[in-house]
């Protein structure tokens, strides 16, 4: 924020322009009484002119000026506003050359600490919390050729960094759905974590009803005997009951990351996810 103007200069700079806004404000007036004098008034010299007969003569007129002059101080106050926080918004170093979404798979570690923690991730954890620095990152994605149709083909996508030999890219087996595929993806990332010996993991995914359902709704599900609050059952049941037994042993944080964005690690995840739903056969079996 170094490249902020102080609030002080701000004050500063808005009230010397509307001071010089009013000296010419009065300037404007008695240049226009004096114009409507010497054009229209009877009177032969401006020197006999009393300043009372000057504004009984531009009364009539001093109503549209007025309305001019203060269109004028609208009209600069709404330029300033934007002038300013177009500032804010475009100053160097005030955003972030680099935004959240935009993050690379080689410093994801260090680039997710930069940015703050929002009240809907506060929660957002299965297992033990624990600190951001403590925690290895991993991103998932599962993708689904024709969705709900016949043919459907889906895939599942788990990236860990640049050419990293625990990268996945599978064929979903079973159900050909998308959230089948999201879920398994998340799947497959635990179960490598746990072979990593990771004891607290950072799972990103585009896919909010993934984390709702694992940190929300599976704890009601369960109480009701895999039941919606509407009365009908879970759809995808045995998925979330394969990853909530994966999870045993093992903290995840899980944060959600807007697909499709330009987030170089989602984007991986997601490819790998797409050429796991190209592929012929499955290479692992989900129970």
């Amino acid at each position: 924020m170094k490249h902020l103007l102080p609030l002080s200069m701000v004050i500063f700079t808005f009230l010397i322009f509307s001071f010089f806004l009013r000296l010419l404000d009065l300037r404007f007036r008695f240049f226009f009484i004096y114009f409507c004098v010497q054009k229209n008034c009877r009177f032969k010299s401006t020197r006999n002119v009393h300043l009372a007969d000057l504004f009984d003569f531009s009364q009539s007129h001093m109503q549209v000026l007025g309305k001019l002059v203060v269109t004028c101080k609208i009209n600069f106050y709404i330029f300033f506003s934007k002038v300013y926080f177009s500032y804010l918004i475009l100053a160097p170093g005030t955003g972030s050359k680099r935004p959240y979404c935009s993050s690379s798979g080689q410093d994801l570690e260090n680039t997710q600490s930069k940015f703050p923690k929002f009240d809907h991730e506060v929660d957002n954890f299965t297992g033990t919390k624990f600190s951001e620095k403590e925690g290895t990152h991993v991103y998932t994605d599962g993708g689904c050729f024709q969705n709900g149709r016949h043919g459907a083909r889906a895939g599942l996508g788990v990236y860990w960094a640049p050419n990293d030999p625990n990268n996945i890219s599978e064929k979903l087996s079973g159900r050909q759905t998308n959230n089948r595929a999201e879920i398994y993806a998340a799947v497959r990332a635990v179960q490598v974590a746990k072979k990593k010996g990771i004891q607290n993991l950072i799972l990103h995914t585009d896919s909010q009803f993934l984390i709702n359902s694992i940190t929300k709704w599976i704890k009601g599900w369960k109480k009701k005997g895999w039941t919606k609050a509407t009365g009908s059952p879970v759809t995808n049941r045995d998925d979330f009951e394969a990853l909530d037994k994966e999870l045993n042993g093992v903290n995840v944080k899980w944060v959600y990351v807007k697909g499709h964005c330009g987030d170089v690690a989602n984007e991986c995840a997601d490819r790998l996810a797409k050429q796991g739903a190209e592929k012929p056969d499955c290479t692992d079996k989900q129970e």
